[in-house]
This record gives structure tokens, C-alpha cells and sequence, in this order.
């Protein structure tokens, strides 16, 4: 059964890896970055000063940045280093078949070895469900849009051929699941008094 599903996943790698072009291949690229989402969280950063204040918007800071920490050392120094699922672009049966994105001549972005679970899609869930927890009832169409950017965002990592959809998957529910812990136990700590 687990063949099966590995399977599964190699299949469905190469089928989204192989949907490539020149321009697509720039877009995802930067999609993947952590520069180009500066703005972004500056904007988040302004919305939640605007809503509840100097001093609440710290605390709301605190809580999301306390949560993307602990979220990034499970995905990176537990779960990876435990589960060592090579990426697809370190998979031996399947990488000749991938088309990994140039940096330089001779030089292909092929991420680090293991890729169980994917950060990206663990921390940019943490960020739109910490987000949605606290202000969705003030910023509905925000929450959405966090939400989209984090499925972009694990899109281009499946484009780019460095995670498959279980590893995506498994960055989401990590994400989700810490965040509404961290909300439950943090969150609703620090902001009693409010």
C-alpha cells in the first residue's frame, strides 16, 4: 500500500514538474523566495497595528513569529531529519525525468537533501491561520488571500520539483495544527486582558 502512494506521488511530481516553460519557471522561482513576500507581511504588519493597537499588534507579532519558529525547527530539525524522505530532486528513480530550475550554467536549485515536510508550506500556513484565527471577522477577504498565497506558494515547490504533494500536505497540517495550539495556548494567554 505504501508503494502504492509513493507511487502516487512520483507520478503526480513529474506530471506538475513537466508543465514548464521559461516564464513559469521565473514565476515560481520567486514565488519560492522569501524576499518577495517583504511587502506582504509589512502589510499584515500595518493591518494588524491599525485594527488593535501599538501594544496588541506586538503581542499578535510575537505570537505568529513564536509559532513560525517552533513550526520551521519541527519541519526542518525533527520531521526531516527523522522521516530523511530524499526530494523528488534527489530521487534516484525519478530526477533525470525532472526539469529543476537554471541558477547559473551547470548550477540547478535542487533544495536539500530531504524534504518531509516542506517549510515553505508549514510556515506560510502558520502565518494565514494565525491571521484567520485572530482576524477573521475583520478581515475576511485577507484571510482568503493568505490562504491562496500559501497554496501558491506550495504550488511552486511542487513546480519546481523539490517537494512532492505529501510533503506539501504534511507542511500544511503542521502549519494548521501548531497554529491553533499556539492560538489556544498562547494567543488567548497574552490577550485575556483585551
Amino acid at each position: 500500500m505504501l508503494n502504492y502512494f509513493e507511487s502516487l506521488d512520483r507520478n503526480f511530481i513529474v506530471f506538475i514538474n513537466s508543465l514548464n516553460s521559461p516564464f513559469w519557471d521565473e514565476f515560481m522561482w520567486i514565488v519560492s523566495g522569501k524576499l518577495i513576500w517583504i511587502p506582504l507581511y509589512l502589510f499584515l504588519v500595518f493591518l494588524v497595528y491599525r485594527k488593535i493597537g501599538l501594544k496588541s499588534a506586538f503581542l499578535f507579532l510575537i505570537f505568529v513569529v513564536f509559532t513560525i519558529i517552533i513550526a520551521d525547527a519541527i519541519s526542518v530539525y525533527a520531521l526531516k531529519e527523522i522521516v530523511q524522505r530524499y526530494r523528488p530532486s534527489h530521487n534516484l528513480l525519478i530526477k533525470d525525468s525532472l526539469h529543476l530550475y537554471k541558477i547559473s550554467e551547470n548550477n540547478y536549485y535542487s533544495g536539500g537533501d530531504y524534504g518531509f515536510v516542506s517549510s515553505h508550506a508549514t510556515n506560510f500556513f502558520v502565518i494565514a491561520t494565525c491571521f484567520t484565527l485572530v482576524f477573521w471577522n475583520e478581515y475576511k477577504q485577507v484571510c482568503y488571500f493568505l490562504f491562496g498565497i500559501a497554496l501558491l506558494v506550495c504550488y511552486s515547490r511542487l513546480y519546481l520539483g523539490v517537494h512532492y504533494l505529501s510533503d506539501i500536505l504534511g507542511g500544511a497540517i503542521l502549519g494548521i495544527s501548531l497554529s491553533l495550539l499556539s492560538f489556544k495556548f498562547i494567543w488567548k494567554k497574552i490577550n485575556k486582558d483585551k
